[in-house]
């Protein structure tokens, strides 16, 4: 889920991107855009659910049982997180609890039970690789191609190239759903 823009809360077009990419936007220094009413409006948030809620505290309420919620989602298949440091990279590596095998899957692989399930367990699944780059939101991303078996330089959501470790793992988590 992802907040909505200020436009789509309003009922308003959205007109910036368009402005910008036609060369209609003029330096706003000096100028109020949104005046008294923009630090009430970051304070609410953009999500629907949230803003619905009458008082502040409900909302902070919201905001707080909502990151619990994608907490326990992203780290609830993790059985543990494996963080290896070489220089300025970091490695992670996750592993998680396998689903039991059926019998067939068995028999083709001439495994016990318990023999399957402890290789997958000790198999890791490679999150991402960041690369510190001088300062706390200055990290890179890079994820595992199984397919080339290197790691490939990755955007974050906002489509910038640096951002934070936890951006980077919650972007790696996306890997294990």
């Amino acid at each position: 889920m992802h907040p909505l823009a200020q436009c789509e809360l309003t009922g308003k077009r959205p007109w910036l991107l368009d402005a910008f990419f036609e060369g209609l936007l003029r330096s706003a220094i000096g100028k109020e855009r949104l005046g008294p009413s923009l630090p009430r409006l970051i304070a609410a948030g953009g999500y629907p659910a949230a803003l619905a809620r009458r008082t502040p505290q409900r909302r902070r309420a919201w905001y707080r049982d909502y990151v619990e919620t994608q907490i326990q989602r992203d780290v609830r298949d993790f059985s543990r997180l494996d963080v290896r440091f070489r220089g300025a990279l970091c490695y992670i590596d996750a592993y998680c609890e396998p689903e039991p095998p059926s019998k067939a899957l068995l028999r083709l692989t001439g495994e016990t039970r318990a023999e399957f399930v402890e290789r997958l367990r000790a198999t890791p699944i490679h999150l991402c690789r960041l690369r510190y780059s001088g300062g706390p939101r200055r990290w890179t991303v890079a994820f595992y191609a199984y397919s080339s078996e290197r790691y490939e330089p990755a955007a974050f959501p906002s489509g910038d190239f640096f951002g934070t470790p936890e951006e980077a793992l919650d972007l790696g988590a996306v890997y294990l759903q």
